[in-house]
C-alpha cells in the first residue's frame, strides 16, 4: 500500500508502478494499491473503502505481466521466475480532486450513542 499527496496528473499511477517494482514488492508481490494521504495505508478497512469509492476498475487497475518473482512464489512454474502484478489507483481522480465529494463523517458522540443503542449491529 502506498499513500501519497497527489501533485500532478498521473502521479498516483506513477507512484504505484514504481512501488510495484521495488525489492520488497518483487518478492512474491501481487498487488500494489495507491491511496490519497487522508487514507491510512496500513488500515486494510480504509484501503478497501478507498478502492470501492475512489477507483474506476476500467481505468484504475493496471496489469503488469512478466514481473520479477521468487522461487518461493507458488504461482510461478519450474522454468520461470515471472509473475503478474496489479496496480490499483484508489485515489480521487486528480482532475476532480478539488470537487470530489467530501467523506461523510459523524461526531464521536453520535457514533457512541448509536453503538450503545444497537450493540449487536456493531459486534465483530
Amino acid at each position: 500500500m502506498v499513500s501519497i499527496k497527489q501533485r500532478f496528473y498521473g502521479h498516483a499511477t506513477q507512484a504505484g508502478l514504481m512501488a510495484s517494482q521495488l525489492n520488497p514488492a518483487t518478492y512474491c508481490g501481487r498487488y500494489t494499491v495507491v491511496v490519497d494521504e487522508d487514507i491510512e495505508a496500513h488500515n486494510l478497512h480504509d484501503v478497501v473503502w478507498a478502492m470501492g469509492t475512489r477507483s474506476d476498475p476500467e481505468k484504475d487497475i493496471i496489469h503488469l505481466n512478466q514481473c520479477q518473482s521468487s522461487r518461493l512464489d507458488p504461482m510461478h512454474g519450474e522454468d520461470t521466475l515471472y509473475n503478474t502484478r496489479v496496480v490499483i489507483n484508489a485515489c480521487r481522480p486528480y482532475e476532480r480532486i478539488e470537487t470530489f465529494p467530501a467523506v461523510a463523517q459523524t461526531s464521536p458522540e453520535l457514533a457512541a450513542e448509536v453503538r450503545k443503542k444497537f450493540p449487536k449491529v456493531f459486534e465483530y
